[in-house]
């Protein structure tokens, strides 16, 4: 007789646990739910065998339910595992075992019951479970190399794949490059197994064919179909932008717009799908990406044709569409008419949003969704045109009292600026991308820091420096030199105190949130090793500016002025007014400029200050003088704004005003307390290589030793082209000040 087949189930939300629960109803013979790992131990603790699970990956720790799995499976035998979540899962494949399954949520419980019966077999004609039940067990092996993945570099027609994506058991996703026209594109591949199937072999083209007839702005395109030396492919768009899921992660802030945008665009792809009866899945955090930071692309989710959703589907549409973008919102800072609205969707109240018409006519109705568009200002004038007709003379003496009582609380209780935190983190995949002039590196995964260091940061550690001077020694590097006794930027009493109070320095407006400047590459390596983070090499910089696609400039390959903070505009010339083009005439604000960002969501990379890196090289000038390298332009650069150029110091020890820095760590800030980055390494003399990390390359590139002579340098700073530097006692002082 066999044994009972036993479904242990465990997920932390209760609605989806009950529902997935209740589906599988007559697929086993028993099943158990628990909302925790923890949970589930007491759950199985009572169970005498386990025959297949089904686990949510927990979004705080989805390493526990695969810990879980372990430590169960040591006492009750080995069994089969589905593992599910709405987000990549593709970081856990390594913890799969022989047999196992990852499903993406919302789950399909039609191919999850398929898997099942697979998995522990139909359900026996015994009574239930008991104690005394025995179950078979058999060594579990590690799951072994995806024998369906085709090497990155194999030619298939006119594509050759560049990179791998993502895979499972029945599909890989590679980058490509259509080489006849020099186009990224990524490819969908059915593996070996199915291709003589012309069950699955059908369906894999009329997958692609569906997805091929959309043709809406919003949603990603699919090209062709393809069979080539035997493998069934077809190709999409590369969408290199970030989703929502990403952007929540990053604690990113979106603006009202970008949301009234997202919806928008999510309802009239809806409505598209529909009129058209295109069956698709549901639209995820994960499948909604932003190109720019605010143009919304969809990834492409159509399955077939000559369907459209049901009820029950378009309100649980309704529910992922309002979890993606509920991150973003904030009661009392929201534009109440658009938290209303994702406040609403999917909810099971009377005015709840559960269809895609509910959605449609509350976008259409909501009056302040129909003026979210309009600028401050004319609304600003509509709203005082009718209270000026009802109360005219009592609105002048009112507002006569209002400015004189706000000058004078401006003149004697001015509030100091607001000190904000940035901590955010974007993540840098791993993979190739084309260094320099097109050279593919390959880098692996690391964190970079969302903004440039800040002054109110730099102002913690020296705090922290001050009050645990023994701790210093551990953060300097090694080379640091002997009489360098201390890391205060350079006229740093001067900068602080006005930074605080919001004041002006070298006459601009300073804050706390604007990047630390006046200090020197020592500074930086401390500040950096202090909170366990380290300095970018040059080609992680580059990498997090230009991303996988090689851009020009973190936005794309289209110079825009007025998308950072350069040195065009540094000064009054003629007609043009200092700040004319991007707003500021020295440095601004870590995050002032929201269109210089990388595809990464890391901003600041094209302008506002320079940036140290860990990379030192051969100074052009000086091929026997070895010097750190910075990244990225400053307020005062007024050509070579690329992301390719390179800026060699002076001197390790120089202190200016245009140069900050950022940090990087190797693991998720936050997430690893015993992380500590590697420890440094000496800096190599003159006469050898480039020390690792920096690409070995000179300026512009020799690979290893030194070339010689060196390429010319790039531009630099300050142009004396341009005549007199007029910042050269202040802002290129030597050390100290």
């Amino acid at each position: 007789m066999s044994s009972p087949t036993v479904l242990l189930i465990v997920d932390e939300n209760e609605a989806e646990r009950a529902a997935m629960a209740q589906a599988l109803q007559g697929s086993v013979n028993s099943i158990y739910t628990a909302s925790t790992p923890a949970d589930a131990l007491n759950v199985a603790s009572g169970l005498s065998h386990i025959s297949v699970m089904v686990g949510a990956i927990p979004a705080a720790n989805g390493n526990s339910i695969f810990d879980f799995r372990d430590q169960i499976q040591a006492t009750k035998g080995q069994f089969k595992s589905a593992f599910c979540s709405p987000v990549d899962m593709s970081a856990y494949y390594g913890r799969a075992m022989e047999g196992d399954k990852f499903f993406y949520k919302p789950v399909e419980v039609p191919i999850l019951k398929e898997w099942i019966l697979e998995a522990a077999g139909p359900p026996a004609q015994v009574a239930p479970v008991s104690s005394t039940t025995a179950v078979q067990t058999t060594q579990a092996a590690g799951i072994e190399a995806y024998e369906e993945d085709l090497p990155v570099g194999t030619q298939l027609g006119d594509y050759r794949l560049d990179r791998i994506i993502q895979r499972d058991r029945d599909f890989a996703l590679y980058e490509a490059e259509q080489t006849s026209i020099n186009r990224k594109v990524a490819i969908k591949t059915l593996y070996r197994k199915h291709r003589k199937d012309p069950v699955w072999v059908q369906a894999f083209v009329n997958e692609a064919s569906a997805r091929a007839k959309v043709n809406h702005p919003n949603v990603s395109l699919v090209y062709e179909c393809v069979q080539e030396q035997g493998v069934n492919f077809y190709t999409l768009e590369l969408v290199d932008s970030p989703s929502l899921a990403d952007l929540a992660a990053q604690r990113a802030n979106l603006s009202d717009e970008t949301l009234w945008g997202v919806l928008e665009s999510c309802c009239s792809a809806l409505e598209y799908f529909r009129s058209h009866q295109m069956q698709h899945r549901v639209m995820t955090a994960q499948t909604i990406l932003l190109q720019n930071g605010e143009q919304t692309r969809i990834a492409n989710p159509v399955k077939s044709l000559g369907s459209i959703l049901s009820p029950d589907e378009e309100n649980q549409q309704m529910q992922y569409l309002g979890a993606a973008l509920k991150p973003f919102i904030k009661k009392g800072a929201t534009d109440p008419g658009l938290y209303s609205l994702i406040d609403r969707m999917g909810q099971e109240r009377i005015d709840g949003i559960k269809t895609i018409d509910s959605l449609r006519r509350g976008l259409a109705a909501d009056t302040q969704a129909k003026t979210s568009h309009l600028s401050d200002a004319k609304s600003t004038e509509a709203t005082t045109k009718e209270t000026n007709k009802k109360a005219l003379v009592m609105g002048t003496f009112i507002g006569l009292a209002l400015v004189l009582g706000g000058i004078a609380a401006s003149f004697f209780l001015k509030k100091p600026p607001e000190v904000r935190e940035f901590t955010s983190f974007s993540k840098i995949p791993d993979g190739p991308f084309p260094y320099q002039d097109g050279e593919m590196i390959e880098l692996p995964e690391f964190w970079m820091a969302q903004q440039e260091v800040t002054i109110a940061q730099y102002a913690d550690f020296l705090a922290k420096a001050k009050a645990k001077p023994t701790s210093l020694s551990a953060w300097q590097h090694p080379d640091q030199p002997a009489d360098k006794t201390t890391h205060t930027p350079n006229k740093w009493a001067a900068m602080y105190s006005a930074a605080k109070k919001g004041k002006k320095f070298l006459d601009a407006t300073i804050t706390p949130n604007c990047p630390v400047t006046g200090v020197d590459w020592w500074d930086a390596y401390a500040y950096a090793r202090s909170i366990n983070a380290r300095l970018p090499t040059e080609q992680e910089w580059e990498k997090a500016a230009r991303g996988r696609s090689g851009y020009k400039y973190p936005w794309g390959d289209d110079l825009d002025l007025t998308k950072f903070n350069s040195g065009v505009d540094h000064q009054d010339e003629g007609d043009q007014k200092a700040g004319s083009k991007d707003g500021y005439a020295l440095w601004s604000e870590v995050d002032a400029l929201g269109d210089d960002m990388s595809r990464y969501a890391v901003q600041g990379m094209a302008g506002n200050v320079s940036e140290w890196t860990a990379t030192w090289d051969s100074h052009p000038d000086s091929p026997d003088k070895l010097v750190p390298i910075k990244r990225g332009a400053s307020f005062l650069t007024k050509e070579g704004f690329e992301t390719t150029s390179r800026r060699a110091a002076e001197m390790a020890e120089e202190q200016t005003f245009y140069t900050g820095f950022r940090i990087v760590s190797d693991v998720e800030p936050g997430t690893d307390p015993n992380y500590t980055p590697p420890p440094p390494k000496r800096i190599a003399a003159a006469s050898q290589p480039a020390p690792s990390g920096g690409g070995g390359k000179g300026m512009k590139g020799a690979k290893g030793a030194k070339a010689a002579p060196p390429a010319p340098a790039p531009p630099s700073d300050w142009d004396p082209a341009d005549g007199p530097d007029p910042f050269k006692t202040i802002f290129a002082s030597p050390v100290g000040g």
